[in-house]
């Protein structure tokens, strides 16, 4: 199409290149209705001139004040993340990190000029969990610097709102590390699993994921971190707003550490929205849903 022709032209080597039109038009509604980007942070975000821009929001009519109302009622909204507006809040972080996962807080603001919503960095979770092998040196991480190539399409969108996507985080001859991530959102909750596959020689070793730390547009923005409370392996963040709470979660062990050869190992992690005036029942209730335990075979 001619805009994504246009723009394309002379776009920066870390910029997430936009394929067609219509997936110009699918980030748009994304960026500006969803995740409601300025006209700057969708420049950043996209790569595009200011022009292309504003030619492609004239095009396709997407603006702020035009945005569809309704939301799913049986399930958290997560959706792909380009990375502009983390960039613009973080200045070392490139607009273009587009394996960030927003989700989206049930309570969003009542004049919907702001998103609610938290960042999942699926990409420093896998890669901060400290993967290395006896073939890899074990004094060495696999790291993004490694230079894999990969696809330009990342996510997967599934049935149902779930999101889902495979990494080579390692990979050199024959031998790989994969890790495949599922993000499945239900109605008060979201479930992450994450699975490491050792297609190496050597023996896998996995390190605990980071925590998941809420980094809100609107809300939770301005807590002390004396109101966290820590309750293994819970970590509930209390809202700006009374008895709003933001629950995370790894089900983290030793004995998840170690992954042979042709072995997977599986992380799940847990976020949940909890409004009311005992978060610590809700810690319990959390743990008699038994969330951190494999999902049933279908």
């Amino acid at each position: 199409g001619a805009i994504v022709t246009h723009a394309m032209a002379d776009l920066p080597v870390n910029v997430q290149p936009i394929g067609s039109e219509e997936e110009l038009r699918t980030w748009l509604e994304n960026m500006i209705w969803k995740h409601k980007f300025n006209k700057e942070e969708v420049t950043a975000a996209t790569g595009l001139s200011s022009e292309a821009v504003d030619a492609a929001i004239r095009k396709y009519d997407i603006r702020l004040d035009n945005s569809p109302v309704e939301t799913p009622a049986d399930r958290i909204v997560v959706l792909p993340q380009t990375g502009g507006r983390f960039a613009f809040l973080n200045r070392y972080a490139s607009p273009q990190h587009w394996i960030i996962v927003s989700v989206f807080s049930p309570w969003q603001p009542e004049d919907r000029s702001q998103a609610s919503y938290l960042d999942v960095e699926l990409d420093q979770i896998i890669f901060n969990c400290g993967l290395t092998t006896e073939t890899t040196d074990k004094a060495q991480r696999t790291a993004p610097a490694q230079k894999i190539e990969r696809p330009r399409k990342m996510w997967k969108e599934l049935p149902n709102g779930e999101l889902q996507i495979t990494q080579h985080i390692f990979e050199t001859g024959e031998e790989r590390i994969t890790a495949q991530a599922n993000i499945k959102p239900h109605e008060k909750h979201v479930i992450i699993d994450i699975a490491f596959t050792n297609e190496t020689t050597g023996t896998l070793t996995l390190s605990p994921p980071s925590p998941i730390s809420p980094r809100w547009i609107h809300g939770v923005n301005k807590i002390s971190k004396h109101d966290v409370i820590q309750q293994t392996p819970y970590r509930a963040i209390p809202d700006v707003i009374e008895n709003r709470w933001i629950i995370t979660a790894w089900n983290w062990s030793n004995r998840m550490s170690s992954c042979g050869p042709g072995d997977t190992r599986t992380v799940k992690g847990l976020i949940s929205f909890y409004e009311g005036k005992d978060v610590r029942n809700e810690l319990e209730r959390l743990d008699a849903s038994k969330w951190a335990e494999p999902a049933k075979s279908e």
